[in-house]
C-alpha cells in the first residue's frame, strides 16, 4: 500500500482509540508513535519514504522479509516502551506497525507475519491500484470526521 495510505488508517485507527477510551496520554505523542509505526516497516525499502533516510538498512535486509513480521514489531514496540516507560505508546507503536502488516497482507506480495517461516498471507490489491485510492480516501474522510 501507499506510504499515505498507511498514514491515514493509523491516524483512523488512533484518533478511534483516543476519542472511544478517552485514554490519559499525551495526544502529540501517541499519534506521532502510531504514525511512526505504521511506515517504520518499509525501512527495509531503499525507495520507500522512511528506507531513503536509512538506506544502509535496505542493504542488509529485503523488502517485506524480517521486518515485515510480528517478531520485529514486538521488539521494536518493547524499545519504545523502553524509552518511554509508557504502556500506551508501546501500544500505539505497536498498533501502528500490526496496521502496516494488515495492510500490506493485502496485496499480491503479501507479509509473513510469522517470520521466520516465510509463508505469507498475500491479498490481490496492488499497491497504487483503485483500491489502494479507494482505501486512502476513505481513511481520510474518517479522519476528517473523527477530527470534527
Amino acid at each position: 500500500m501507499m506510504f499515505i495510505t498507511h498514514l491515514a488508517f493509523a491516524l483512523f485507527l488512533g484518533l478511534s482509540v483516543l476519542k472511544i477510551f478517552n485514554l490519559q496520554v499525551s495526544t502529540p505523542i501517541f499519534i506521532f508513535l502510531i504514525l511512526s509505526g505504521s511506515v517504520f516497516p518499509d525501512i527495509d525499502s531503499g525507495t520507500s519514504f522512511i528506507g531513503r533516510k536509512f538506506k544502509l538498512v535496505s542493504w542488509f535486509f529485503k523488502h517485506r522479509g524480517a521486518i515485515h513480521s510480528i517478531a520485529v514489531m514486538i521488539v521494536s514496540s518493547i524499545i519504545i516502551f523502553l524509552l518511554t516507560n509508557n504502556i500506551y505508546f508501546f501500544l500505539a507503536f505497536a498498533a501502528g506497525f500490526l496496521s502496516h502488516l494488515l495492510l500490506d497482507s493485502l496485496t499480491p506480495s503479501g507479509v509473513a507475519f510469522f517470520w521466520p517461516n516465510k509463508k505469507r498471507t498475500r491479498g490481490k490489491f496492488k499497491t497504487m491500484s483503485l483500491f489502494d485510492l479507494i482505501l486512502l480516501i476513505l481513511f481520510a474522510l474518517l479522519d476528517l470526521l473523527i477530527l470534527m
